[in-house]
């Protein structure tokens, strides 16, 4: 009965005290005895006040535990904002110590209102260690049974955990049950409230009620903390408090006679509760209630009851809540009695669940299970069995199970205190034929002795088994993946099997056009365009093992397809077709021909076939490849001229498929073709010049010039100038004149001779100009005489001033008086060009100005000249003009006579 002990322990739920029994009158005595003290502070910003008040008298506090102890103490400090910092372990004779940390407090920071004053009592209580909690420090120090054990508690705020926060009705009854934990292990808890924001969550309530719950000491301090360290000492001076007036009962074991330690029985039986005799220190009347959580309550002693079933499925708690109450009125003047509440589960257990491995439906072959064979007349084990039973207690705990055992035919074969059971069933040591098989199950301590077993599983035992073929792939000898062949040619076909017992095995293919074979291996062919799958056919003969029948396996043929051959085809190069420097241009000699270089290709069309079926193309030239590609509809490579000798030569391509058993080559009908490393290019007529003017394009009617084409071609080239006169010259350089003024267009026409360096490249005649219906460049004009005229002044005008009259006005003289324009032009006639010129006006023979435009203007001071008679004449000539000529108008003569 340890266990339920244990449990009924740990859901003790607390011990409520009347505060009033915490308040005696105070001890007389001046020596306490040997003290255990831990100091709880609130470090946080708002303590400042109290900490400094403290740290003041830290030395006569010290001081104080070291008389009232008669020097036999240990102390502890606790300090804490939200995390728990333990600055002091609980150890003897510190007092040096613990003036140091006191004196190195310092109030900072904190969470906000509240403080995590809930885990530092849970930590100085319970005597936590720092592992897994938000807490710097273990508090290892052990309280002493000799002594007397004080918590002092300073702090400004209301309780709280390790979110910083203060929930009610959550924390404040956690700091409740840690008070009367507290009181269970006889340590005080004494508290010094600070009302630095006020008492606005009911803090100081808490804490006197701290004080009562454990027969400690509670004060007030003002609002600034002053006072704190004085009512530390006057704990000391109290010895921690006056104590608890009245010493508990102590409560005896909690027996039951129900299954497994007591705590659990069936639904619908009856079971006995027993509580031993109470001893109370004090001799207070004691009375026991019995109250269920279904409504069922008794007094005394001990209780009967049974428990109704609710879930099928899982244990059903009842909860007792079991009080014991004293009257200590005898002695604790101020109260009537007080109540200890304990809280225990009685779990109600459904019937336990026995499983047996094997259950109708399957069988066991060579230890696996396996669902038992249609074509079997019955379950069976075959050989041998690896048994498993196992116990289903819905939730109750499984040593709760007394013993699992399996049993043949009635007769035991194993069993285990342990609720799963395993058991290796061998059919050679039992006889061939028909049996049964249970599992069974019993309870610990079931006073009711009940027996709880699986479904009987009944089988046949045999020594033999069988197990079917193992068909595995089907390997076809065709292409690709194996499906596809040429039509009329013959593929192997074989299949990959296995019997695992050694039983002769029959294979039968059968395909859809009715062909069959028989074996493991066989070969046929198929008609073009032929789409054929099937079926195989496996079947084994059992005779070595009669109670199974043999096995027939089947599986799918892959359907094969028989393919046209495949058509391979250069492209362009055919009959009358040649390649000339990588173009294909029609063959200009009696055969075809490869100039330097060809880009040369060839495609294959795949009929029915598929293009995954394609292997390695070549392109060759008499027989030696130049090119290849791999997968590929076509192949492409370049063929020079220059791997090859000079001379005729056959270009064929050729095509593959990939994994051909027949191993066949589809090539084209061979091109026929010569080679020459050389070709030909037609010339080319780089530039055009002449000695005319104007870009060479202008000259005088009648007069010769020199006409130049400058020519790009490794060849020799006749070069013919045909004009529009219907003359020709011959020579990259002539000499022509043109005897009419007017535009000539004429013609080059440029004639190459490759005989002596490609003699069978292809060539031509290059015509540029008129012939070749081109302009611009292939014309000259011919031009008459320049016409130059004076138009101011005139004969027979005179100027004063810039103003032309008529000299008869005046005078039987022309004059010029003053500023006067002058002005004149000339028109070189021509169209095509713009000749370039110069301008000149002379002055009695002198040039005077020069101009670059056909329009000669120019101011015409008098006062710059004599005042004698002077003859003015204007001449125009081109600087392009190899002739030199110059044209001028007629003399102007006039009196120069200043303003």
């Amino acid at each position: 009965m340890k266990r339920l002990t244990a449990i009924f322990l740990a859901l003790t739920m607390a011990i409520v005290l009347n505060p009033g029994t915490t308040q005696p009158a105070a001890s007389s005595s001046d020596v306490c005895g040997p003290l255990d003290v831990a100091f709880l502070i609130d470090d946080t910003g708002s303590m400042g006040g109290a900490l400094a008040t403290v740290q003041t008298q830290a030395a006569d506090l010290i001081a104080d535990i070291d008389s009232s102890s008669g020097g036999d103490y240990q102390l502890a400090l606790v300090t804490y904002k939200v995390r728990i910092e333990v600055d002091e372990d609980l150890r003897p004779k510190n007092g040096d110590t613990m003036y140091n940390k006191l004196n190195t407090l310092f109030a900072s920071g904190g969470p906000g209102p509240n403080v995590n004053v809930n885990e530092a009592m849970n930590t100085a209580i319970n005597r936590l260690p720092a592992s897994g909690r938000d807490q710097s420090g273990d508090f290892n120090g052990v309280w002493r049974d000799s002594a007397t054990k004080v918590i002092v508690i300073v702090t400004d705020a209301p309780p709280g955990g390790f979110d910083g926060r203060y929930t009610k009705g959550v924390d404040d009854v956690q700091a409740r049950d840690l008070a009367y934990t507290a009181a269970s292990l006889g340590i005080r808890i004494s508290s010094v409230f600070v009302p630095t924001d006020g008492n606005y969550a009911g803090q100081k309530e808490m804490m006197q009620e701290w004080a009562s719950i454990t027969g400690g000491l509670f004060t007030q301090t003002d609002i600034t903390g002053a006072g704190t360290g004085q009512a530390l000492r006057d704990f000391i001076g109290e010895c921690g408090g006056p104590g608890l007036c009245n010493t508990l009962a102590n409560l005896p074991a909690l027996t039951g006679d129900g299954l497994l330690e007591g705590l659990y029985g069936w639904a619908g039986h009856e079971y006995g509760f027993n509580l031993s005799e109470i001893v109370d220190p004090d001799g207070d009347p004691i009375t026991v209630q019995w109250g269920w959580d279904d409504g069922i309550t008794s007094t005394g002693l001990a209780a009967i009851r049974s428990f109704p079933p609710v879930d099928p499925l899982g244990i059903d708690p009842v909860a007792l809540t079991l009080r014991v109450i004293e009257d200590v009125s005898a002695h604790c003047e101020t109260v009537e009695t007080v109540t200890q509440s304990l809280v225990f589960r009685f779990l109600v257990v459904p019937d336990l669940d026995v499983l047996l491995s094997l259950v109708q439906g399957l069988s066991c072959d060579v230890g696996e299970t396996i669902g038992t064979r249609s074509d079997v007349a019955r379950d069976y084990i075959a050989v041998l069995c690896d048994l498993k039973a196992t116990v289903n207690t819905h939730g109750a705990p499984t040593d709760i199970v007394d013993e699992v055992r399996i049993s043949q035919d009635g007769t035991t074969l194993a069993s285990s205190s342990d609720p799963s059971l395993s058991y290796r069933y061998d059919a050679l040591v039992v006889p061939d034929g028909a049996h049964d098989l249970e599992a069974c199950a019993t309870a610990v301590n079931d006073k009711y002795a009940r027996s709880f077993c699986s479904t009987p599983y009944v089988y046949e035992d045999l020594d033999c088994t069988n197990l079917p073929p193992v068909l595995g792939t089907i390997r076809l000898q065709g292409m690709l993946d194996g499906t596809i062949g040429w039509a009329d040619l013959p593929y192997g076909f074989t299949a990959s099997l296995y019997d695992p017992d050694g039983d002769p095995l029959s294979v039968q293919w059968t395909w859809d056009d009715g062909t069959a074979l028989s074996g493991a291996s066989v070969a046929r062919s198929f008609g073009l365009g032929q789409q054929v799958g099937g079926v195989l056919r496996v079947v084994e003969d059992t005779s070595r093992c009669p109670f199974f029948p043999g096995a027939t396996i089947e599986k799918a043929i892959p359907t094969f397809k028989a393919v046209t051959d495949l058509v391979p085809s250069l492209v362009g190069l055919v009959e009358g077709v040649s390649c000339d420097v990588g173009a294909l241009v029609p063959s200009w000699q009696d055969f075809d021909i490869v100039g330097v270089s060809c880009p040369v290709q060839a495609v294959v069309d795949l009929g029915t076939a598929p293009k995954g079926i394609l292997g390695t193309a070549s392109l060759r030239v008499d027989g030696a490849t130049i090119g290849t590609s791999y997968g590929a509809t076509q192949v492409g490579a370049t063929y020079r001229a220059s791997q090859v000798a000079a001379g005729f030569h056959e270009l064929d391509a050729c095509f593959t498929a990939a994994g051909d058993i027949h191993g066949r080559s589809f090539c084209t009908e061979p091109w026929s073709h010569y080679t020459m490393d050389c070709t030909n290019d037609l010339p080319v007529l780089k530039a055009l010049s002449s000695d005319g003017m104007g870009r060479g394009l202008l000259g005088w009617a009648g007069l010769a010039y020199r006409f130049a084409a400058t020519i790009d071609d490794e060849d020799p080239v006749l070069v013919e100038w045909v004009w529009d006169d219907g003359t020709s010259s011959i020579g990259p350089g002539v000499t022509q004149s043109f005897p009419l003024t007017g535009v000539h267009p004429f013609s080059i026409i440029l004639m190459e001779d490759v005989s002596g360096r490609c003699p069978y490249a292809k060539t031509g005649t290059v015509v540029h100009g008129a012939q070749a219906g081109e302009s611009g460049a292939f014309r000259f004009e011919s031009l008459p005489d320049w016409s130059v005229a004076m138009d101011r002044p005139a004969p027979g005008w005179s100027c004063a001033q810039g103003t032309y009259l008529r000299s008869a006005l005046w005078g039987d003289k022309d004059f010029l008086a003053g500023r006067c324009l002058v002005t004149a032009n000339v028109d070189t006639h021509a169209t095509i060009a713009d000749p370039t010129m110069s301008g000149i006006l002379k002055l009695d023979g002198n040039e005077i100005y020069q101009t670059k435009k056909a329009l000669l203007q120019m101011m015409y001071d008098s006062i710059k000249h004599s005042l004698d008679e002077h003859s003015m004449e204007v001449c125009y000539m081109s600087p392009d003009d190899k002739y030199a000529r110059g044209f001028c108008s007629g003399p102007y003569t006039y009196l120069n006579v200043g303003r």
